[in-house]
C-alpha cells in the first residue's frame, strides 16, 4: 500500500542545513519558506522561498543564505566629522545684534593756553597810555600777611588789586615800606635799598645799583622766580623792565650780582582824599586808616583830586660775596636775597616832589656789572 503523498509530505521534513558560522555569529532558526513543498506529481520540489521584500538581488540573498535567514536592517551610511565646524547662516538663530551709538567726537585741542580769568580792570591796561617806568617807587613784599590777606580774601578766586593798593597806601602814609628804588628816565640805571639787604660793617643798607635797563614787550618771570609769588598763574602778561643788579666797587665786597623786574599790573582812577602833613611838609591821600594822628589833627585842610591809580609787580634778587675784612670781622662770607614785591608810585611833598631815593651821586658811574 503506497502511503499517501501528502501525508508523506506532511510527515516528512527534511531540516534545512545550516552553514557553519563564524564564532561571533549567532544561530537563527529556520524561515518558514524553507520547509520543501508537494508537487502535482507526488514527489517533493525544491524548496521554495517566498518572495520577501527585504530580499534584493541575487547577490544580497546569497549573503543572507550564508549569513542569517533574517534580514538585517540597513545602518545609516556615516558622515565624516569636519575637523573644524564650518560657519552656518541660520535664520531661524537669533543673532544678538548691539545697538549702534553715536561716536561722540573728541574734544577739540585748545589753539592756546589761555590765562585765567582776570579782573575788567586788568582788561583796561591796553586802553591806557604805555606805563612810565622812572621815578621813585616804594616796595612791599608779597609775602606780608596784611598784603596777603588783602590781595586774595578767603574764598576769592580773582585778586583784588584795588584792595592790595589801598592797604599799602594806609602804610605808605606812615613811610613803612619794604624796599625804595629810583629808575632814571634818561639813562638804563637806577638805584634800589632794602633793610634785608644789610651792609655789617657800614650798619646800613647797600646801595644797590641797578644797570642795563631793558624794555620787554612782554615781561615774563622764570619759574624759581614765579616760587616767590603768591599767585602766579593771576600775574597778566604785560610791558615791564629788566635790569642787572650790583654794587660800586668798595673794601670788603669781593662780588655781587642780582636781577630786577617790575611790570605794571592794574590801573585804577577815582577821587582821593587829599591830606597836609603838618610834621614835614608832605602831602598824602588820605585812604581809610592812613591817616596818622597829624593828618587827623589836619582834617579841616583835605581836599579831592583826581588820581590815577597804579599798582606794580616785580622780583627782586641780590647776593654778595665778602672777602677776608668782612670775614675776619665776624660776618661770614656773604648773603643773599630774593623776595617778589608790589609797588606804588613815592609820596610828593606840598610842592609836588616825590619823596624817594632820587639819582644819588652813583648811577652812571663806577656800576660793578652782575658776575664782574
Amino acid at each position: 500500500m503506497i502511503p499517501s503523498p501528502v501525508g508523506t509530505a506532511n510527515m516528512l521534513r527534511v531540516p534545512v542545513l545550516q552553514p557553519k558560522s563564524s564564532s561571533h555569529s549567532r544561530s537563527e532558526p529556520p524561515s518558514p519558506s524553507e520547509f520543501l513543498q508537494p508537487s502535482s506529481s507526488g514527489g517533493l520540489t525544491k524548496p521554495y522561498r517566498q518572495p520577501s521584500v527585504s530580499r534584493g538581488t541575487p547577490l544580497m540573498n546569497a549573503r543572507a543564505l550564508s549569513g542569517s535567514a533574517v534580514p538585517t536592517k540597513s545602518r545609516p551610511e556615516k558622515r565624516p566629522r569636519p575637523s573644524a565646524p564650518l560657519p552656518t547662516t541660520d535664520s531661524s538663530q537669533t543673532t544678538r545684534v548691539r545697538p549702534m551709538r553715536t561716536p561722540t567726537p573728541p574734544p577739540e585741542k585748545p589753539i592756546a593756553i589761555l590765562p585765567p580769568p582776570l579782573p575788567k580792570s586788568l582788561h583796561a591796561l591796553n586802553s591806557h597810555p604805555p606805563a612810565i617806568f622812572s621815578g621813585n617807587f616804594d616796595l612791599y613784599g608779597m609775602y606780608l600777611p596784611f598784603l596777603v590777606k588783602a590781595y586774595l580774601p578767603p574764598g576769592s578766586t580773582s585778586p583784588d588789586y584795588a584792595a592790595v593798593y589801598d592797604t599799602i597806601l594806609a602804610y605808605q602814609s606812615k613811610h613803612d615800606y619794604t624796599a625804595r628804588c629810583f629808575l632814571s628816565l634818561s639813562s638804563d640805571t637806577g638805584r634800589a635799598e632794602s633793610v634785608s639787604i644789610f651792609d655789617p660793617m657800614m650798619e646800613r643798607p647797600f646801595d644797590v645799583l641797578i644797570s642795563n635797563l631793558k624794555h620787554r614787550a612782554e615781561l615774563t618771570f622764570t619759574s624759581s622766580e614765579r616760587a616767590s609769588f603768591l599767585a602766579p598763574e593771576h600775574s597778566p602778561v604785560s610791558p615791564g623792565v629788566i635790569g642787572q643788579a650790583g654794587l660800586p666797587p668798595q673794601c670788603g665786597v669781593k662780588n655781587a650780582k642780582g636781577i630786577w623786574k617790575m611790570k605794571r599790573v592794574w590801573i585804577g582812577e577815582g577821587m582821593v582824599g587829599e591830606c597836609e602833613n603838618v610834621g614835614d611838609g608832605t602831602t598824602v591821600d588820605c585812604v581809610g586808616e592812613a591817616a596818622d594822628s597829624s593828618t587827623k589833627a589836619n582834617a579841616g585842610k583835605k581836599t579831592s583830586k583826581a588820581v590815577k591809580k597804579e599798582l606794580f609787580e616785580g622780583y627782586f634778587s641780590f647776593s654778595v660775596s665778602y672777602d677776608q675784612m668782612y670775614r675776619k670781622a665776624g660776618h661770614g662770607s656773604g648773603s643773599t636775597c630774593r623776595f617778589a614785591f608790589w609797588g606804588v608810585r613815592a609820596m610828593k611833598d606840598n610842592t609836588g616832589k616825590e619823596i624817594g631815593l632820587g639819582p644819588g651821586k652813583g648811577i652812571g658811574a663806577g656800576m660793578r656789572r652782575a658776575g664782574h
